[in-house]
């Protein structure tokens, strides 16, 4: 039931953000619980590495005193990579053009992790 539910979340958002390459949801422990990617991405390894990403975030912002970490957002030259916390146990991960409105993508990004957070 909650498989359904979180594949209908991510099928609906999917098709609502056209500038949205790829969306994932992601345990806290690393493991791929729901996806829309393109067929060339290896799901485990984005899985593997969402969650490498948060623990160092997490670390860091332990170490330097800056509370739970909510998301993290890497702008590259090719396109953005945006990890936010979906509850305590997920995070979603969503990859975007570089043409994408990187601020209506982060409200898209936190509505889907709110979605997420009460599915799971």
């Amino acid at each position: 039931m909650r498989t359904k539910l979180l594949n209908d979340v991510l099928e609906n958002f999917w098709h609502g953000e056209s500038q949205t390459e790829a969306v994932a949801v992601v345990s806290s422990d690393g493991l791929l619980m729901g996806s829309r990617l393109p067929d060339t991405f290896d799901e485990d390894r984005l899985a593997a590495i969402s969650s490498a990403i948060l623990s160092l975030a997490g670390r860091a912002a332990n170490e330097f005193r800056r509370g739970r970490i909510e998301q993290v957002i890497l702008i590259g030259e090719l396109g953005n990579f945006l990890v936010c916390r979906a509850g305590n146990d997920a995070v979603v991960v969503t990859m975007t053009t570089t043409e994408a409105r990187l601020g209506m993508v982060l409200h898209e990004c936190r509505y889907l992790a709110a979605e997420i957070a009460q599915v799971l």
